[in-house]
C-alpha cells in the first residue's frame, strides 16, 4: 500500500518530466535558477516549466556522460515553491562538437521526493506520513554523485547504515546500469563492504529508495 502511495504521487509528476525541455528560442523559455552566480555556466538551451526552478548544478566532479569528451551539463530542478510530496527532477544536457547543448534525458528518482521537514510530527499529510516513516523519518539520500559516464548513489537504510550504488552509462542502450553495490556503516568512522556483484540490467529508470530500504 506504502508503495502505491509513492507511485501515485509519482506518477502525477511524470508528465512534467516529460515535457520539460522545450526549445531555448522560445519567448516562453524559462531558466529559473536558485542563484544568480550559476547562471554563468548554464548553457542557454536549458528550459525547465513554469512553476520551477533550478536547485543546484551538479558540477562538482567532471560530468562527460557519453565520453566523447566534452563536458555535459546535470542539474537538479523543482517547484519554485516545493511542498511536501514534490518530485525533484534530474535533468542532462550533452554537450555537442559546436559547444551547443542537447536535451538527453530527466529522472525523476534520483532524489527522494520533498519533505520540508526532517521532523515526522510536522508532515501533515497522512499518506506521506507513511512513505516519511519508511525513511526511517530522515531525508534518505547521503549523495548524489555524477562523476563522468557513473551515477553513484549513497543513501541510508538504517539509522547509522545505508547501500552505495554505481551505475554505469551505457552508450549502446543510452542508460545507465548497476554495476557495484556496497553497504556503509558510519560509527567512529565509515566501513564499506563490496556486496558482490549485482544482478545484470538493473537500469537507473527502476532505482526505487523504498525498494531498496524494505529489502
Amino acid at each position: 500500500m506504502k508503495r502505491i502511495i509513492l507511485t501515485v504521487l509519482i506518477i502525477t509528476n511524470i508528465a512534467t518530466c516529460a515535457s520539460a525541455q522545450k526549445n531555448s528560442d522560445s519567448t516562453n523559455c524559462n531558466r529559473s535558477i536558485k542563484f544568480e552566480e550559476w547562471k554563468k555556466n548554464l548553457p542557454k538551451e536549458v528550459c525547465i516549466p513554469h512553476g520551477y526552478r533550478i536547485l543546484f548544478p551538479h558540477n562538482q566532479y567532471p560530468t562527460d556522460i557519453n565520453g566523447d569528451g566534452l563536458k555535459d551539463y546535470v542539474f537538479k530542478w523543482g517547484k519554485a515553491k516545493l511542498q511536501d510530496g514534490d518530485t525533484l527532477f534530474v535533468s542532462i544536457y550533452t554537450q555537442n562538437a559546436d559547444s551547443t547543448f542537447s536535451f538527453f534525458t530527466s529522472l525523476y528518482n534520483l532524489y527522494p521526493i520533498y519533505f520540508k521537514s526532517d521532523i515526522y510530527e510536522q508532515v501533515t499529510d497522512e499518506k506521506l506520513k507513511k512513505i516519511f516513516s519508511i525513511y526511517y523519518r530522515r531525508y534518505p539520500l547521503k549523495e548524489l554523485i555524477f562523476n563522468n559516464d557513473k551515477i553513484i548513489i549513497s543513501f541510508w537504510t538504517e539509522a547509522v547504515a545505508g547501500l552505495i550504488l554505481t551505475y554505469q552509462f551505457d552508450k549502446e542502450k543510452s542508460d545507465w546500469f548497476l554495476i557495484k553495490q556496497e553497504e556503509w556503516v558510519e560509527l567512529e568512522k565509515t566501513k564499506i563492504t563490496d556486496l558482490g556483484a549485482p544482478d545484470p540490467n538493473q537500469s537507473i529508470k527502476d532505482f526505487d529508495y523504498l525498494n531498496w530500504i524494505q529489502q
